[in-house]
């Protein structure tokens, strides 16, 4: 191999190396979910039925998806493949989730995003330990979490240690804040996503990608 070929292919192995890594929540941050029979079957709701059909405005990306006993309505945040599309530009994306791994899955099958986040890289959080996530990537500083949750929550501080941040020669409490503290520059919030009539009125999905550049260092 001559010498052109080889730098070009370690600059391209070193490319592939240094991505950095954004973790999404699902429910509630890329999607918001309601379980059918939530709207009485009535004939004086027969004009509002077509808000949960997918291809009816103002919710035609809605999806029903099957999970154990139940049948759950989907709605995508506005513009979610178009962001997830952006950010799979400059990092690696995946899920992490408290759901459990068969809904996490059923979903993004659904919403026909596996081809921009595919099964292994749809995490729950009931099926791993402090560090599992930060061990198969080798996470060091070159990652972010964007959740509709804040870092000082349990569920967030959990979810922390999944990533890397451990501190386990400290009390409970003192890991908890501290992990909190810390993972407020890991982090990236977005308004909790309930579906409103008003679909195009939300830009938190927008408004978070600066936020994710910046926080990775990248150009805006």
């Amino acid at each position: 191999m001559n010498a052109g070929l080889e730098f070009r292919s370690w600059l391209i192995t070193e490319e592939v190396k240094t991505r950095p890594h954004v973790f999404f929540d699902m429910d509630e941050t890329l999607v918001a979910i309601m379980e059918v029979g939530w709207m009485k079957e009535d004939p004086a709701n027969s004009n509002f039925n077509p808000l949960t059909r997918p291809g009816e405005s103002p919710f035609p990306d809605v999806v029903l998806v099957k999970f154990e006993d139940r049948k759950l309505h989907v709605f995508p945040r506005p513009g979610l493949r178009e962001f997830l599309e952006q950010v799979n530009k400059f990092a690696d994306i995946h899920i992490l989730s408290h759901a459990k791994p068969e809904k996490i899955k059923n979903i993004i099958k659904a919403l026909k995003l596996t081809d921009l986040l595919p099964m292994s890289e749809l995490h729950s959080t009931r099926k791993l330990s402090p560090n599992a996530l930060q061990k198969k990537y080798n996470l060091g500083d070159d990652w972010i979490m964007v959740d509709n949750l804040w870092p000082t929550t349990a569920e967030m501080v959990n979810k922390m240690r999944i990533l890397g941040l451990n501190f386990p020669n400290k009390s409970p409490k003192e890991e908890g804040e501290l992990i909190s503290n810390i993972g407020k520059g890991k982090f990236v919030n977005v308004k909790e996503y309930r579906a409103e009539v008003a679909e195009n009125y939300d830009y938190e999905l927008y408004r978070a990608l600066g936020e994710i550049k910046k926080k990775l260092g990248l150009p805006l």
